[in-house]
């Protein structure tokens, strides 16, 4: 082959992805209710009235992917790459990974709200048994966070 054909086999590639794209993710939103608790009565758990505590719905991002880490056994990504949404998330955030092997590896995830809390920066480490870094681990991911939309995001 000559150069001129690998680039338009490479081109031709690249088309193909962008009209046939690939599925990375899924995610959902769902109505939700927030639990409440304050020092004075830490069992604060009872059916609540949401007229007395109007913030105590939500609406919840619920979703899902996955990944691998890279040369470093790292791999960071934002929420946004996944899930479509406009607004500002909050707490609890719920980040859950699980390594895709059959090799012993530990796997952590950490999060940090980002650009106001509009977004939300998932890290995800793999580790050995000795602490040393995992590259080229394969891993699926679920978090599960509120989302509070400003009046463009989907439909209730």
């Amino acid at each position: 082959m000559d150069s001129k054909s690998d680039q338009t086999t490479g081109s031709h590639e690249a088309e193909k992805f962008v009209t046939n794209p690939v599925r990375i993710g899924v995610y959902d939103f769902t109505d939700g209710s927030v639990s409440l608790t304050n020092f004075l009565q830490p069992r604060f758990c009872r059916e609540l009235n949401h007229q007395l505590y109007p913030n105590t719905t939500a609406t919840l991002i619920d979703a899902s992917g996955g990944s691998a880490t890279d040369a470093n056994g790292k791999k960071v990504f934002l929420l946004s790459e996944f899930v479509c949404f406009f607004g500002t998330l909050a707490d609890p955030i719920h980040v859950l990974a699980t390594a895709r092997t059959t090799t012993p590896v530990f796997v952590t995830a950490v999060h940090t709200l980002i650009r106001h809390d509009a977004d939300l920066q998932i890290t995800v480490m793999a580790w050995n048994a000795q602490g040393a870094p995992v590259p080229g681990v394969s891993f699926d991911w679920r978090c599960r966070v509120i989302h509070l939309p400003t009046g463009f995001g989907p439909p209730k």
